[in-house]
């Protein structure tokens, strides 16, 4: 064991080797966050809380499949999925964008029930369901959304 000056250098050392890990770390969940959250504004902030906590559970239900991409991000950008999510940039200082954000960290850290347990696709309501929603299985309509497994 290294005791006094020796060991507070090798911890200081230690903890400076592990600081940029942890500020990657936390940019990219940034980043994977405001992807959710600009879905989640986008596709359903006029929905209820609930409506908007599917959409992001969807999201979620994506991303742990492995049928589809491996981040947030990679989900959202997925062609024919979303929409460019790059490209919007909603005003950050709404409580609408608050709502967002909370409603993706919750879904994000798993801390809400289940809306849509398994739902992997949804559609608006007001929209005729193609050939590829009629060969899926049917889970709620929330709002203006139907959702799908």
């Amino acid at each position: 064991m290294i005791e006094g000056e020796g060991a507070k250098i090798i911890q200081a050392d230690q903890a400076a080797q592990t600081a940029p890990q942890t500020k990657l770390a936390a940019a990219k969940a940034d980043a994977e966050l405001e992807c959710m959250a600009k879905v989640v504004h986008h596709e359903a902030a006029n929905q209820s809380r609930e409506g908007q906590l599917a959409v992001a559970q969807l999201m979620m239900n994506r991303l742990e499949s492995g049928r589809f991409a491996d981040t947030i991000c990679g989900v959202a950008h997925q062609p024919g999925q979303f929409f460019n999510t790059r490209a919007y940039n909603p005003r950050r200082d709404t409580a609408l964008w608050r709502t967002a954000l909370e409603v993706s960290r919750e879904a994000m850290t798993g801390q809400a029930d289940h809306v849509v347990p398994g739902a992997f696709y949804y559609h608006a309501a007001y929209q005729k369901a193609t050939a590829f929603f009629r060969t899926r299985q049917r889970i709620v309509t929330l709002g203006d959304h139907i959702f799908y497994r």
